[in-house]
C-alpha cells in the first residue's frame, strides 16, 4: 500500500501520486480516502488565503483524476477481451463503481453489435436520438438562452462587435516590427484611423 510518511497529505505528495500516474502505465496503489483527503487539502488551501498554492494543488489534483479516469476507461475496454476484474486492479471505491459501469457498457454495445451483424441487420439496436435531431423547440430555446446572456455580456463590457470588439474596428496581430511589445510577446494592435 502507502507508506505512513506518505499518506498525509500534502502538496509534494500530489506531485508525487501525479508523476507515479504520468509515468506507470497501471494505476498507482492509494489508500482507500484519498479522494476525501484530496478533498479536505483543497479546502484547507482554499480557506488559508493563497490562491497560488490553492490553484496548484487544485490543477494538479485535477490531472490525477484524469490520469486514472483515462487507466480506468482503458482497463475497461480491454476487460472485454482478458476478462480483468475490479480487484485486480488498484481502483479507488468510486473508480471502481466507474469500471463496472463502463465494462457493462462496452459488453451491452458488444452484443448490441454482434447481434446486428448476425440477425442481418434486424436486430434490436435501440434508436439513440443524435444532437442533430433534437427537436426545433429545444434547439429555439438554447439559441434564444445563447443570445440573451452575449447581450447581457456585450451590454456589462460595453463590446457589441464580432468577438466582444468595438463596432467598426480592425483586430491585427502584429509580431515583428513596430507592434512588438517588450520581450517578444504578440499583442494586438488597432489599425491606425480605424476607431
Amino acid at each position: 500500500m502507502v507508506e505512513e510518511e506518505d499518506s498525509v497529505l500534502s502538496f509534494n505528495r500530489l506531485r508525487k501520486v501525479e508523476k507515479q500516474e504520468r509515468r506507470n502505465e497501471d494505476l498507482s496503489s492509494l489508500e482507500n480516502d484519498f479522494f476525501l483527503s484530496a478533498a479536505q487539502y483543497l479546502e484547507d488551501k482554499e480557506n488559508s488565503g493563497n490562491r497560488r498554492e490553492y490553484m496548484n494543488a487544485k490543477r494538479l489534483f485535477k490531472r490525477i483524476v484524469s490520469q486514472r479516469r483515462q487507466k480506468v476507461v482503458k482497463n475497461a475496454r480491454l476487460s472485454l477481451k482478458s476478462d480483468i476484474k475490479a480487484s485486480e486492479l488498484s481502483l479507488l471505491p468510486r473508480e471502481t463503481e466507474l469500471f463496472l459501469s463502463l465494462k457493462d457498457d462496452f459488453e451491452r454495445h458488444e452484443h448490441e453489435i454482434e447481434d446486428v451483424v448476425e440477425n442481418g441487420g434486424s436486430g434490436s439496436v435501440p434508436r439513440v436520438e443524435t444532437p442533430s435531431e433534437q427537436s426545433q423547440e429545444e434547439a429555439g430555446t438554447d439559441r434564444g438562452r445563447n443570445e440573451r446572456r452575449l447581450r447581457k455580456r456585450a451590454h456589462k463590457t460595453g463590446r457589441t462587435g464580432v468577438h466582444g470588439h468595438r463596432p467598426g474596428v480592425i483586430r491585427t496581430f502584429r509580431t515583428g516590427g513596430e507592434g512588438r511589445s517588450s520581450g517578444g510577446k504578440r499583442r494586438d494592435t488597432e489599425k491606425p484611423g480605424e476607431r
